[in-house]
């Protein structure tokens, strides 16, 4: 998403730029403005650095967007990958409406439900703690 944000900033105009309080998700005005979606661009600079495939292919479909007729174990896990970050309130805003803990993913995964709500409360802890140092090297980067 942050490639192509970049890249809509010098093609479209002020107004057309994503704008979460307007634009209804990401995938829509990807569509819309850019012809190109995220998930995609990001699967092609994986294959040209050579990431094995089946990490490109889970990249590529992790959306799960209606078209993917074969979702894989991979994309299943990003997905729920992706439900866990917004869970912890750290999902992206144009990225809401994609995650979404079903039954059909969780038994493509390999996961239950049970496990998946366990270990959100174990990374919830750990994020927790976390904090003081991503703060610590947030600051020291934005002196750099």
């Amino acid at each position: 998403m942050m490639v192509l944000d970049r890249l809509a900033r010098g093609q479209v105009g002020p107004a057309d730029v994503f704008e979460s309080e307007y634009d209804r998700s990401y995938w829509a005005w990807e569509s819309k403005y850019m012809q190109l979606r995220n998930a995609p661009v990001s699967a092609v600079i994986l294959n040209e650095w050579t990431f094995p495939s089946d990490v490109v292919e889970a990249v590529r479909g992790h959306c799960l967007a209606t078209s993917l007729k074969d979702p894989t174990r991979g994309t299943c896990l990003l997905n729920i990958a992706g439900w866990v970050s917004q869970e912890l309130g750290q999902g992206l805003p144009g990225e809401r409406d994609l995650w979404e803990l079903t039954p059909k993913k969780l038994e493509m995964a390999g996961l239950r439900e049970e496990q998946v709500k366990e270990q959100l409360e174990n990374v919830a802890w750990l994020f927790e703690r976390m904090q003081p140092a991503l703060r610590l090297v947030s600051t020291h980067a934005a002196g750099l």
